[in-house]
């Protein structure tokens, strides 16, 4: 049953485990193998018809089952309490491709880069982006770091002090 606190096991349920199992393995494979992508959703302003900035998203390039969205893979990094990984993982891959738009002369070109609530509120946040983000050289105004989800009332106080920690 839907928001139950027990459900009932039968093949789907096994199949869908065994699946899992599987991805948390692939997971580790993917993302040395760089099979992750990162998808850039742009932005674009409507008087100017000029792309202005954009979104983060990631796609997977599994090798066996092909081109997989977010709704295959992320719930398996949530539950395997893996979501970190990805999460970092994007924001390398954002960081890298900022580098290479400010390296163009790009007026003000923007990108938000998007965290699961569990990966920004956690206590390392701030230590894992700026050791990321110091391999990189563009403006750092133009990386805008975005929580999806919503927040507990216990993680507020630390998410608060991690958003104020990477503003400044």
């Amino acid at each position: 049953g839907q928001n139950q606190p027990w459900q009932i096991f039968d093949s789907a349920l096994q199949k869908r485990l065994n699946q899992e199992k599987e991805y948390r393995w692939d997971i580790i494979r993917g993302l040395e193998q760089e099979e992750f992508l990162l998808y850039v959703q742009f932005f674009m302003d409507a008087k100017t018809r000029k792309i202005v900035g954009g979104e983060t998203l990631a796609r997977w390039q599994h090798p066996q089952q092909g081109f997989l969205l977010p709704g295959r893979f992320v719930p398996v990094f949530e539950r395997a309490d893996m979501i970190d990984l990805l999460d970092f993982y994007i924001l390398d891959k954002a960081a890298a491709f900022l580098e290479e738009i400010c390296k163009e002369q790009t007026e003000s070109f923007f990108l938000s880069c998007h965290f699961s609530r569990k990966t920004f509120a956690a206590e390392d946040f701030t230590e894992r982006c700026k050791e990321i983000l110091k391999r990189y050289q563009f403006p750092r105004e133009r990386l805008m770091l975005e929580m999806t989800g919503s927040a507990s009332v216990k993680e507020t106080k630390l998410l608060k002090c991690n958003a104020q920690a990477m503003r400044e």
